[in-house]
């Protein structure tokens, strides 16, 4: 109801690589997290597009502010 939308990615693939993630228009905040080291981002963007995600062998979070 406020906007914000959470994006889950993960590796359908054996190895560890990149994605990139691209927006139709900039968010004011990119916010990534790693549900296997805990539940504060580890990456923080202001007004970026397109963002690079490394995806290893297990889910990534995404939060889009926009």
């Amino acid at each position: 109801s406020n906007g914000v939308f959470e994006l889950a990615i993960w590796n359908e693939v054996d190895a560890a690589h990149t994605v990139t993630v691209r927006l139709a228009t900039a968010a004011q905040t990119l916010r990534r997290y790693d549900p296997m080291t805990g539940s504060t981002a580890v990456q923080s963007l202001s007004a970026a597009l397109p963002i690079s995600v490394p995806v290893a062998d297990h889910p990534v979070m995404g939060q889009i502010v926009p």
